[in-house]
């Protein structure tokens, strides 16, 4: 028998329930529903938790996107991989407590400690800092871009809602994605550890458990972005809180397993081996009588 991998005669009695993963339990139990059902709560979760985070980047870097596409000076533009400027000197275009956007045709960095991102436009390149250290992305050599705020302005208020619901799309998908790929990884040690406790789950059930899994851990970085959000945590919290929620869908994964049914024979036990055909089985002897014993066997004569 493969590893994990049950009989058919061995199904799980779990209930065909709608089991929505915010406890032990309710991951089991979402690993054991129909297919029809177990698509409705991943829709309806990964939908929730892209609209928390789309609502999160509206609140935090919507505000300051807009208020630097509205400080871009006239004649600013890209011109074959260059940024043409009216002056030399930077220009800070936008700043709050979550992002700060730069105009910086010099190629020295200015810093601006007051904000969690800073985003630079610079000579040759866009630079990002955050905590973490910069990122340089170059422009490519063939772009040609009109920065100034009567052209960027216009085609921002255009294309604001589709581009707001295209990310939001994106994120639910990345979401799905994302899971997918974890409870891919999760289901061999899944595996292992349910036949190690003696559970009865077959690999199909197994992955939809790790699957589960993630969900409240995605429920935790949801509640850590309307907090970070709502100014009432900063981004290193946001950062472990990412980390942490790994933590929580591991948790969760062995609690899951703890809660299948046990197996109704050992994983362990040894099958007896069939009968050797074509050999008699040795018959019975009386109790009391020793079948090579010359006196006894003269007296039953």
């Amino acid at each position: 028998m493969a590893l994990g991998v049950m009989d058919q005669s061995t199904e799980i009695d779990t209930p065909n329930r709608v089991g929505w993963p915010l406890t032990l339990g309710g991951v089991a139990a979402f690993a054991s529903a129909g297919l029809a059902k177990r698509a409705l709560v991943c829709a309806a979760w990964a939908t929730a938790c892209a609209t928390i985070c789309l609502w999160s980047i509206n609140r935090t870097w919507v505000p300051a996107i807009e208020a630097a596409i509205g400080a871009l000076p006239e004649k600013a533009a890209i011109r074959a991989g260059r940024m043409v400027f009216p002056d030399s000197n930077p220009r800070v275009l936008a700043n709050n407590r979550f992002l700060t956007v730069v105009a910086n045709p010099s190629s020295d960095l200015t810093v601006d400690r007051s904000s969690d991102i800073q985003v630079e436009i610079g000579i040759s390149e866009m630079r990002f800092r955050s905590f973490m250290g910069w990122l340089h992305c170059p422009y490519p050599s063939a772009l040609e871009l009109d920065l100034s705020g009567d052209s960027v302005l216009p085609w921002w208020q255009a294309w604001k809602p589709s581009v707001l619901t295209g990310l939001g799309l994106f994120l639910s998908v990345s979401v799905l994605v994302s899971w997918s790929f974890l409870a891919t990884l999760h289901t061999p040690p899944a595996a292992l550890f349910a036949r190690l406790l003696g559970r009865q789950a077959a690999w199909p059930q197994l992955w939809w458990l790790a699957f589960g899994s993630m969900m409240p851990g995605g429920a935790l970085m949801s509640l850590a972005l309307v907090a970070y959000a709502m100014l009432q945590i900063g981004m290193l919290h946001l950062c472990v809180l990412w980390v942490c929620q790994w933590l929580v869908g591991w948790l969760y994964l062995l609690g899951g397993i703890f809660c299948l049914p046990k197996m109704r024979r050992s994983p362990f036990a040894v099958p007896s081996p069939p009968p050797i055909s074509g050999v008699d089985a040795p018959t019975s002897t009386a109790p009391g009588k020793n079948p090579f014993n010359s006196s006894e066997s003269k007296v039953d004569d």
